[in-house]
């Protein structure tokens, strides 16, 4: 298990155990969709694990138009506030309420906007990265199933009915092309394209 899900899911027990035991958790490896909801609360709730260093939120020079603060960043303005303002729209969009903090061995739950009173924000420096997965294509197919015996085609898609490889790739044409995925098991087709990926993560706010 990946350090962020033990994180997450080390949050998720303790936020039903204190404050509603009818919570859901929901975020695993999609980022796209906030780590908890709560039907108490009305809204979802972010993990963030400082104890190492967190991120909140990324772009790449094609998700400019999703975040009204990311061309002013990829553009060079990249000062404090303009992070801030990056992530708290970033949240907004996810429709976060509040998060939930670890820090070492310490848990907080902490309102939206006590997030962004108690913690700075910072660009990480860009770099490349391989963007995104797909479904295996027709032409791939047959050629997985007789890669591995564990792996079988359901719904047109490729899957891999051994559990101790979910979360791990394989080279099928060419090294580490395919990753199976943590939760469903699929394989998915790693794209070709390397994607300049901007970060904006967290610090807390130096105490006076």
């Amino acid at each position: 298990m990946m350090n962020w899900e033990k994180s997450e899911k080390k949050a998720f027990e303790w936020f039903k155990n204190n404050y509603d035991n009818d919570a859901v958790y929901q975020g695993h490896n999609n980022s796209t969709i906030s780590d908890i909801y709560s039907p108490l609360y009305n809204c979802y709730i972010e993990v963030k694990d400082i104890t190492n260093g967190a991120r909140c939120g990324q772009f790449t020079k094609s998700t400019i138009s999703n975040n009204p603060y990311a061309e002013a960043i990829y553009l060079g303005k990249n000062d404090e506030e303009t992070c801030r303002n990056f992530v708290i729209e970033h949240y907004k969009a996810k429709q976060v309420g509040a998060f939930i903090i670890i820090n070492n061995n310490n848990i907080s739950f902490v309102a939206f906007d006590d997030f962004f009173n108690n913690y700075t924000f910072e660009i990480q420096k860009p770099y490349c990265k391989r963007s995104g997965t797909s479904s295996a294509p027709i032409k791939d197919k047959e050629t997985l199933l007789k890669f591995n015996t564990a792996f079988y085609q359901e719904n047109n898609k490729v899957f891999c009915s051994d559990q101790n490889l979910f979360g791990t790739y394989c080279s099928v044409f060419n090294p580490f092309d395919y990753f199976i995925s943590k939760t469903t098991g699929e394989l998915r087709k790693r794209s070709n394209t390397n994607n300049m990926t901007w970060h904006i993560v967290i610090k807390e706010k130096l105490k006076n």
